[in-house]
């Protein structure tokens, strides 16, 4: 999507981790938001969300992947763009990870937002559904609050409503990646820096010989 000369920025990833306990609890009937906190770097964007997911029976629909601002409380407030979607009937069983590229820009530097995974669209009942992968660990956060759920029209921190798992494990985390890019535009004119600042140098270098 970018050229190879343009550098991915971290701005969460704990994909390195092993889901705990293997996959968080699936979403039920009537279920749709979960939001995962980052925090933005000095570019401003969102260019991929990368995802631990796993199929529960034969899903069907888009999994809508948003960046949401704050509310100023530590809450989503409203969705600033829309990275990609994940069709879920292509989950497997088993879970694995799934990358959506798609860059949404304009965003606040070194502020927090949230990737805000919205299941409007996915036909969800009692033997169809899906999990998200979870970790206990702040590994690879960046200083990150915990995973949101919306249980009505409350949001509220995932351990929260697990409890002690097994073994007492309390999954806080999305398990997930996002990356930013230094933008093309921002390339360009960085480059046009260095032409202008060569010629000026050029020219002085003449003047200075006559």
């Amino acid at each position: 999507m970018f050229g190879a000369d343009v550098r991915a920025g971290v701005l969460y990833d704990n994909t390195f981790l092993p889901p705990q306990p293997p996959f968080g609890p699936r979403l039920d009937p009537g279920d749709r938001f979960g939001a995962q906190p980052f925090f933005t770097d000095d570019s401003g964007n969102v260019s991929s969300v990368t995802l631990a997911l796993q199929a529960v029976g034969s899903p069907v629909g888009q999994l809508l992947v948003d960046i949401w601002d704050d509310d100023g409380t530590g809450v989503p407030g409203s969705s600033v763009g829309t990275v990609g979607s994940i069709d879920v009937s292509g989950l497997m069983t088993p879970g694995g990870l799934i990358t959506v590229d798609g860059l949404v820009s304009g965003l606040a530097l070194n502020t927090s937002y949230f990737v805000v995974l919205d299941a409007i669209g996915v036909a969800i009942d009692v033997d169809n559904s899906f999990r998200f992968g979870v970790v206990g660990p702040d590994d690879g956060t960046n200083g990150a609050a915990k995973f949101l759920v919306r249980v009505g029209a409350d949001w509220e921190v995932l351990d929260d409503l697990l409890g002690p798992g097994p073994g007492g494990v309390r999954a806080n985390y999305l398990r997930m990646a996002a990356t930013s890019v230094a933008e093309p535009a921002s390339a360009a004119l960085v480059l046009l820096g260095f032409v202008v600042t060569a010629c000026l140098r050029r020219r002085i270098g003449l003047h200075a010989a006559e």
